[in-house]
């Protein structure tokens, strides 16, 4: 008999959500081949840590799903994912899982969302922190409920030692999986083919850092740390000249780890048959300074070293904001626009839409890791270039080893917020796999 309570530790690309999403639904529909399931209608939680994170599983939810057999009021939308009620649901309303429900939570909702719940079967999609996984098992005990989880462990994920030691002593079952040709081979259809070949699987595992190649490839409980994050930097990249035409242009800022201490990093995008990514200038404060003095030093960037206007720069973005400390002002996106209106004699209005209400990046668990990857990938596959007087940045690319609070880490962040926004406006495209010699 299967373990009530299950973990799958797997690589990426192995078909989890696919997997996850089939037991679901047969566990709703009491159509389990594979293990007997609670006769009569049941109530299922899936819960993940966030409704973009979740999207992909509730995707292959709904691309399985018996649409005769359900509610005709649920809908499923690409980045809104299921509609229809106040709480997303899914009630079963015919066929052999009439009666039965699918509800849906985050991890950030927490208690609150579980409240007074009782379930027979609980999904989690991802790594769960383990006050959740605290809140979820009690709403089993009723029905001795079914506990499944779907996770590969990445270097941003909350603390994974309580699970390793559930699968220790034997609380949770285990199933781990590796990213193999073997691994992506679909079974019992009418014929078997993988649906990678090993070439592309090598060249998916070429774009990982590093630091969790070993987590992502085989679902390892933790990172190996061996140097720098970005393996694709080496002074071959750089370059003391540039074009000066056929370019999109950003502006990354980080307001620092360190109150006052700010970077900011010129990129830009030459257009051609492979988009190549320039690094093309850094300000760099050192000391505590004020919005003032770091609107200066972008001004210095963009227009005196590079004879650009602001109005050039195609697209800017800034870190969320800092609230500084006894020593030194506050830093965020408006004081900045502010000074930089002042210090150009400039009234906000007439600043360019772009630059009157700059954006912050987007965050979320795995974004960092995420646009750090896509960086080194752009390295790696040899299209990204960096002026020889970004010294900052060579600095932080060579030295940075992933520590959140090492101040290496703000100029590549700076970098990498301007990149990821290029990459949103479609000036670039991702690099998906790094091409490996023939």
């Amino acid at each position: 008999m299967l373990s009530r309570l299950a973990l799958w530790r797997g690589a990426n690309q192995i078909g989890k959500s696919w997997a996850l999403a089939w037991d679901i639904l047969h566990t709703a529909r009491g159509t389990h081949p594979l293990r007997p399931v609670a006769k009569g209608p049941v109530r299922i939680l899936v819960i993940g840590e966030s409704w973009v994170q979740m999207e992909p599983l509730c995707q292959k939810i709904w691309d399985m799903l018996p649409k005769d057999e359900i509610d005709p009021r649920v809908r499923f939308e690409r980045g809104g994912g299921f509609r229809g009620f106040k709480d997303p649901r899914i009630p079963f309303v015919s066929g052999p899982g009439v009666g039965s429900v699918i509800i849906f939570a985050t991890y950030s909702q927490g208690a609150a969302r579980l409240a007074g719940g009782s379930f027979h079967a609980a999904y989690l999609d991802e790594p769960p922190p383990e006050h959740i996984l605290g809140e979820v098992l009690p709403r089993l005990s009723r029905y001795h409920g079914t506990l499944r989880i779907s996770m590969t462990p990445t270097p941003e994920s909350p603390p994974l030692l309580y699970l390793r030691d559930m699968v220790e002593d034997g609380t949770l079952a285990e199933l781990q999986t590796s990213l193999t040709l073997d691994a992506v081979i679909p079974r019992g259809g009418l014929f078997e083919k993988a649906w990678k070949t090993q070439r592309q699987l090598d060249e998916l595992i070429a774009t990982y850092l590093e630091v969790e190649r070993d987590m992502r490839v085989h679902g390892a409980w933790t990172g190996t740390i061996k140097g720098a994050w970005l393996t694709g930097f080496s002074d071959a990249l750089v370059t003391d000249t540039f074009p000066t035409a056929n370019l999109t242009l950003a502006v990354g800022i980080d307001h620092g780890t360190g109150a006052g201490r700010q970077r900011a990093v010129l990129v830009g995008v030459e257009d051609g048959p492979e988009p190549t990514l320039w690094i093309l200038d850094e300000a760099v404060s050192d000391g505590r300074t004020t919005p003032e003095d770091d609107a200066k030093a972008i001004w210095e960037m963009v227009v005196k070293r590079n004879g650009l206007k602001l109005t050039d720069v195609n697209l800017w973005v800034g870190d969320r904001a800092h609230g500084g400390d006894r020593y030194s002002s506050g830093k965020e996106n408006r004081l900045l626009v502010e000074a930089l209106a002042h210090i150009t004699n400039t009234p906000l209005y007439k600043l360019p839409p772009q630059l009157r209400r700059i954006p912050t990046p987007r965050k979320r668990r795995g974004s960092m890791t995420m646009g750090v990857r896509q960086l080194n990938a752009f390295m790696l596959a040899g299209r990204c270039r960096v002026s020889a007087r970004c010294k900052t940045f060579i600095e932080g690319a060579k030295a940075w080893k992933g520590n959140l609070a090492d101040p290496h880490k703000d100029v590549l962040d700076a970098a990498r917020y301007a990149m990821e926004r290029l990459l949103m406006a479609k000036a670039i495209q991702p690099v998906d796999n790094i091409p490996l010699p023939r």
